[in-house]
C-alpha cells in the first residue's frame, strides 16, 4: 500500500465505498467524478465501444448523484448530473434513441426523486404506460427484460 497524502480539498476519496470522487473548487462548488462502470481492456477500438456503451437500465437507477459521505452543507452544493452518451460507436439514429432510453427515463427518475422514495419495481410498472408513448412516437428504446 502507497502512503496517501491528505488533501483538505478531497471531500470523498478512496477511502470511503462510494463511487465517486468530490473534490472542493472553492467554497461554494464542488467537483463529482463518478465511475459507473469499470473499462474493458481490448486491443480494438470499435470492439472497446461495443462493450463500455452501456449501463442496465438497473445501474442507472441505482445510481445516486450525491455520494453519502458529503455533508448536508457540502451536499446542498450538488446542482445536478449528467447523462452523457457516447456515439461514435452507432451507426445511426435509430441505435442513439435504442442505447438512450429507456435508461434516460431512470435518470430522470433518479435525479427527481428523493433517495428515499425510490423503488425500482414501482418505476418499471410506471416505465411500462411510457414505453407505449415512445412506441407511438416511433422511438427505437430497448424493451423491458421480463
Amino acid at each position: 500500500h502507497l502512503p496517501q497524502a491528505k488533501n483538505e480539498r478531497v471531500l470523498v476519496g478512496v477511502e470511503t465505498s462510494d463511487d465517486a470522487g468530490v473534490y472542493l473548487l472553492d467554497g461554494d462548488q464542488v467537483l463529482i467524478q463518478t465511475v459507473d462502470f469499470f473499462t474493458p481492456i481490448v486491443d480494438d477500438p470499435f470492439d472497446y465501444g461495443q462493450i463500455a456503451a452501456a449501463n442496465s437500465l438497473s445501474d442507472v437507477y441505482a445510481y445516486e448523484p450525491v455520494p453519502r459521505a458529503l455533508k448536508a452543507a457540502e451536499a446542498a452544493h450538488v446542482l445536478g448530473a449528467q447523462a452523457q452518451l457516447w456515439t461514435e460507436y452507432m451507426p445511426d439514429p435509430r441505435q442513439v434513441e435504442y442505447m438512450t432510453w429507456p435508461r434516460l427515463c431512470a435518470m430522470a427518475e433518479v435525479l427527481w426523486s428523493p433517495t428515499e422514495t425510490r423503488n425500482y419495481d414501482g418505476f418499471k410498472a410506471r416505465l411500462r404506460m411510457h414505453l407505449e408513448r415512445l412506441r407511438a412516437l416511433d422511438v427505437n428504446f430497448r424493451p423491458l427484460d421480463e
